[in-house]
């Protein structure tokens, strides 16, 4: 019979109680546990109120029958790393191990939770598991052994930025609205806008599909946008989104092209976090050229709380693209969010003025500035 995987649905959530039963490793020559184990805080932490947003799971059939699933959620449970690596769990029925369908079932998970932008995945698995070198053959590493257990990850490779948000650009604005629900952050850039005209010119570096510029085209309709971004599927769905506006569109890097000197207003949201603070200076600097005299520069991104944590993300760039040889001639999807006042410093060196912090969150600020 074909084996057929699907994404887990609402109405397949009841069967995550059996999957992970048979989830439990059993021993060969030992007595299995009772049903209602899986209850237990410990295990019960794997499936209850299962579907939210950071939950993903598929489902293995076969004529019809599911006979495996695998899923994972952001939970703090046997294989726990940290808050932002989902933890994995995966099973196949008795009578149907040993055909390929926990190797086809992880396979396509590790490509869902890689498309939807996780950088690494973890989980927990017994010594004597066979199933320990599946793990290891789809290159799971351990890194931790606790009661007899490896707690195990998966890092996914860092992908080059074009490829990274074309292959996202279906699914880019309900990331953006739903996952990250930053509407409040989109109203605030659009409350801070004021521009010296109707017909004023903005810059958008890294535009994306736009969601910043929807109330901002609401408000001054007849504003003139050049948008630049690497992507261009995410280029094709903001002109979609705007058809009758007055757009420049241009797929390339904004590092490598004349920004000219003409513009009332640069926006950057969600775009600078992935460079190094060399970069980030030229490109400040670059910025402040763009603008006319007394421009506006708007800057809202991931920041990160302290310099400690600064220097984490730039030390753990950094040994990313060493391990993996990276060029430094291509542009990687790498985060490494500076402090805001990391962002305010390179501001000031750049020539801006009127430099304020005007909002800031756990994990994001905006900063206004002028030419």
């Amino acid at each position: 019979m074909e084996l057929t995987i699907r994404t887990l649905e609402p109405l397949d959530y009841p069967l995550l109680e059996d999957f992970l039963y048979h989830a439990i490793f059993v021993p060969p020559g030992a007595a299995p546990p009772p049903q209602d184990v899986i209850y237990k805080p410990e295990l019960s932490v794997y499936i209850d109120g299962f579907g939210g947003r950071d939950d993903f799971g598929l489902l293995a059939l076969k004529g019809g029958r599911a006979v495996g699933a695998a899923w994972a959620r952001l939970i703090q449970a046997y294989g726990y790393v940290d808050d932002d690596t989902p933890e994995l769990a995966i099973a196949v029925l008795p009578g149907h191990r040993n055909e390929g369908i926990g190797t086809a079932l992880l396979t396509s998970l590790l490509a869902l939770l890689c498309e939807r932008g996780y950088g690494r995945v973890s989980l927990s698995v017994e010594k004597a598991n066979p199933a320990l070198h599946l793990y290891q053959r789809l290159g799971f590493k351990t890194i931790n052994e606790k009661n007899g257990d490896f707690i195990m990850l998966k890092e996914f490779p860092p992908e080059r930025m074009a490829d990274f948000f074309n292959t996202r650009a279906e699914i880019y604005d309900d990331h953006m609205n739903v996952d990250m629900a930053l509407d409040e952050f989109y109203q605030a850039v659009a409350d801070l806008i004021i521009p010296p005209r109707p017909d004023f010119h903005l810059l958008d570096l890294g535009c994306g599909t736009g969601l910043e510029l929807e109330r901002l085209f609401e408000n001054y309709p007849d504003m003139r946008v050049t948008g630049i971004d690497l992507a261009q599927n995410m280029l094709d769905k903001m002109h979609k989104k705007y058809p009758d506006k007055r757009m420049r569109l241009i797929c390339g890097s904004y590092f490598n092209m004349d920004l000219g000197s003409s513009f009332d207003i640069v926006l950057a949201t969600y775009t600078l976090h992935h460079f190094d603070i060399a970069t980030k200076r030229e490109l400040y600097q670059r910025i402040h050229a763009a603008l006319k005299p007394g421009g506006f520069f708007l800057f809202g991104d991931f920041t990160a709380p302290s310099r400690e944590q600064q220097d984490l993300g730039i030390t753990k760039a950094a040994q990313t693209q060493q391990e993996n040889k990276l060029s430094t001639s291509e542009c990687y999807h790498l985060d490494m969010p500076f402090t805001a006042q990391t962002e305010i410093a390179l501001m000031k060196d750049a020539g801006f003025n009127s430099i304020h912090l005007t909002h800031q969150w756990p994990q994001a600020s905006i900063i206004t500035a002028r030419a």
